[in-house]
């Protein structure tokens, strides 16, 4: 990594709010991305970066993956940097590394990784949100159908709860968004019924 890259993309994590930071931190990891292992390096330098900025511009450059590497290393640094997961961050950025997760889930990573360090993100997402917006709802029903046996042990007993009162409200009262999508309202019943009758294989943990 280019040391001088380095040294400014500090100085903007260490001087939250300064004019333009964000816009340049977006310009240093894009291009440091760009090269080889670049964007791994990023990962293993600002993956418990304290600043929301420096973690907001990580989360969008691992997305664009601007070094085109393979999906399969996508998925693992945003497994990486969600396991960091902070109080404060905005919900946009939950919901960009939660789409991430989503997008790029792969079986055979998540089995080498502690997915209850996942917990708090998620829990603070639905907690945050109330999943009340049908992007928010969409955003999670997209993590849970992509991880599938995985998904239970994500849920806090709050958050689970949380998640069914809101199937239902949307199930019972959809509103212009859900009503007319015969899709989404399949799918919020099918992970409804998941969350009440799961098996004891994918019984949440404790």
């Amino acid at each position: 990594m280019n040391s001088g890259f380095l040294l400014e993309l500090q100085t903007i994590e260490q001087n939250p709010g300064q004019p333009g930071g964000i816009e340049r931190a977006s310009e240093l990891m894009a291009e440091i991305a760009e090269s080889k292992g670049g964007l791994a390096e990023l990962v293993t330098v600002f993956e418990d970066t304290s600043s929301r900025d420096i973690a907001r511009v990580l989360i969008y450059v691992i997305g664009k993956n601007p070094g085109a590497i393979r999906e399969t290393e996508v998925f693992e640094l945003s497994l990486r940097i969600a396991a960091h997961y902070r109080d404060g961050w905005h919900d946009g950025t939950m919901e960009m590394l939660l789409g991430d997760l989503a997008q790029y889930w792969d079986d055979a990573v998540a089995e080498r990784f502690e997915l209850a360090l996942l917990k708090p993100l998620i829990n603070d997402y639905i907690s945050f949100t109330g999943l009340q917006r049908p992007y928010h709802l969409d955003t999670f029903e997209d993590l849970l159908g992509a991880a599938g046996r995985f998904s239970f042990r994500f849920l806090s007993a709050d958050a689970r709860s949380k998640t069914i009162v809101r199937l239902k409200a949307a199930l019972s009262n959809p509103g212009p968004w859900r009503k007319d999508d015969p899709i989404d309202r399949e799918r919020d019943h099918r992970l409804l019924d998941m969350l009440l009758s799961p098996s004891p294989v994918e019984a949440p943990d404790s």
